[in-house]
């Protein structure tokens, strides 16, 4: 019995250790195709910007900051006391919605998820982002080059803001315990509200959109913004209300950053780049 025990572990060990090698080939394998993912997304990305934001770079004039309509007005109360409620809505309603959510779970889901996922991150915009701006920069073409430049920097303020809250209100994520929707402790290191992807996203689609003329950009961008904000709830990484607050302030941060851009930095930025004893220099100018 002794002999048949040992033999039996012997054997379960063996098929472990074959199981373990032939499931590292994979993962690294899911790895790479996850990698690839990602860099092709990102030239798709900076591909889809440059033709959005080309239209306009090709004919507009650089604006003149009489001929732009005042930063704030009384609209932008009326939105703050819309987005407020919404808001407070949604996070009465964020346990429910959360769990359903989770339930409704299927292959395509998953998959829609983590597409979602791919489009939110930093990693596809920031690259995007820099490969328009290197490309009209070294084509001549300044506009072009410009409108990209003052959306990055919108998209980076209104990550600031996010971040900022982030670290103010200390709320729990769903997988995090205990798992509770109203659970805040500020500057404790939790930091679910407001979601930094649905902000990335929807302060991308807000500039892109303030910058471009075409019909179809809204249209285009704001669908594939709330993919990225479901993909966050459906992932339990975030409650609805994380990412309806994520998306508002993402919104609202980016075009008012951008018109405050292009009245003030209608050339963009100016990067100047060159060698020194300790290897290069490079210091970046905006003329106001």
């Amino acid at each position: 019995m002794r002999c048949g025990r040992g033999g039996e572990a012997q054997a379960a060990t063996s098929a472990r250790r074959r199981g373990a090698a032939n499931a590292a080939p994979s993962r690294r394998g899911g790895e790479q195709r996850t990698a690839w993912r990602a860099r092709l997304g990102a030239c798709a990305l900076a591909c889809a910007i440059a033709l959005t934001l080309a239209p306009r770079g090709a004919h507009a004039a650089p604006a003149r900051p009489d001929s732009l309509a005042p930063t704030f007005s009384r609209r932008d109360v009326a939105f703050a006391l819309g987005a407020g409620a919404l808001a407070a809505i949604a996070a009465t309603h964020d346990r429910v919605w959360s769990a359903q959510a989770s339930r409704d779970r299927s292959l395509a889901a998953d998959r829609l998820a983590r597409l979602g996922e791919n489009l939110g991150g930093p990693y596809a915009a920031a690259p995007a982002l820099l490969a328009t701006d290197g490309f009209a920069r070294l084509t001549g073409h300044a506009a072009l080059a410009a409108a990209s430049e003052r959306v990055a920097i919108s998209g980076a303020v209104a990550l600031g803001t996010t971040f900022a809250l982030k670290a103010a209100i200390g709320r729990t994520r769903p997988d995090e315990p205990p798992h509770a929707s109203d659970h805040f402790d500020a500057f404790s290191g939790h930091d679910a509200l407001p979601s930094a992807h649905a902000t990335l996203a929807f302060a991308m689609a807000g500039a892109i959109s303030n910058e471009s003329r075409s019909r179809w950009v809204p249209a285009t961008l704001y669908p594939a913004a709330t993919l990225v904000a479901w993909a966050r709830v459906h992932e339990r990484r975030h409650w609805p209300s994380d990412v309806v607050a994520g998306a508002l302030i993402g919104d609202w941060v980016a075009r008012k950053t951008d018109r405050f851009a292009r009245r003030r930095m209608p050339d963009g930025l100016l990067v100047l780049v060159w060698p020194d004893t300790r290897g290069a220099h490079a210091e970046v100018r905006a003329r106001f």
